[in-house]
């Protein structure tokens, strides 16, 4: 996090530079972006929209329409809006800005399968799977040839193809790649990283749907574990664990034909 202390001087510094140089110049634009930076990182993510809004309006007057300065400020005006669950205004966001990487960078590029995965997190989160499944495995194809299938950017992007493919009930390409992503995770980071516990969270309930209930059990149960060391007993995602392993024992317990 920033200190505020950092905040204020940007924030003096950004006011001395209007005076000096008026709102549009490029120096100021300079001084309102990285004041945006800094609020996007302390999660305030209304008064960085803001920044960026303002930056995008005084590029747009001086620059082209997609120079490549422009193209990242719009990436990041996509990334407040997603944290501000507007995810409507971040798709068509993030829609301009891969176009825009797209054209200065190529297809294959890594900030252009960067947008390509934030995409996909915006349509996910929107319930439009189907087009949200085909950007993460874009973007996993490009990470492939990038960096190889178990670097943590790939493990990344398969971890969210994985549920994108449970949430259209492909569960068996899910279960594949959400095991790829668990084991490599666990390598990369240990068994209680965050990313090895999202992917395990996904794996047991691809594992649950298929009727894989004791399997799933475990994993749930390694998962509640887990959470309750990263985030506390408390937290709602160790919560969710907790009640899918209560739904899973329930599948295996005596007199249950299921399993």
């Amino acid at each position: 996090m920033v200190p505020i202390t950092k905040v204020h001087f940007m924030l003096q510094n950004l006011l001395g530079r209007e005076k000096l140089h008026g709102h549009s110049d490029v120096k100021t634009l300079d001084a309102v972006y990285w004041l945006g930076i800094s609020l996007r990182h302390q999660e305030k993510d209304e008064e960085a929209e803001e920044m960026f809004q303002r930056i995008l309006q005084g590029r747009e007057r001086l620059y082209e329409y997609d120079n490549k300065d422009t193209i990242h400020v719009v990436c990041w005006l996509g990334l407040c809006l997603g944290r501000q669950r507007r995810h409507d205004e971040a798709e068509k966001t993030f829609r301009r800005a891969l176009e825009g990487r797209e054209k200065l960078y190529g297809h294959d590029a890594a900030v252009t399968l960067e947008v390509v995965c934030w995409l996909g997190i915006c349509l996910q989160r929107q319930g439009k799977d189907e087009e949200a499944g085909k950007m993460f495995r874009r973007a996993l194809e490009g990470r492939e040839k990038l960096y190889g299938h178990d670097a943590a950017d790939t493990l990344d992007v398969a971890c969210w193809l994985g549920a994108s493919l449970h949430c259209q009930e492909k569960n068996e390409e899910a279960e594949t790649l959400l095991r790829r992503a668990l084991e490599g995770s666990e390598k990369l980071f240990g068994p209680d990283a965050a990313d090895t516990l999202d992917a395990a969270k996904w794996l047991g309930r691809t594992l649950y749907f298929q009727k894989n209930h004791t399997e799933a059990k475990k994993i749930f149960e390694k998962c509640e574990r887990g959470l309750e060391k990263l985030v506390g007993p408390e937290h709602e995602d160790t919560k969710s664990a907790r009640r899918w392993l209560v739904k899973a024992k329930d599948k295996i317990s005596p007199g249950n034909a299921s399993e």
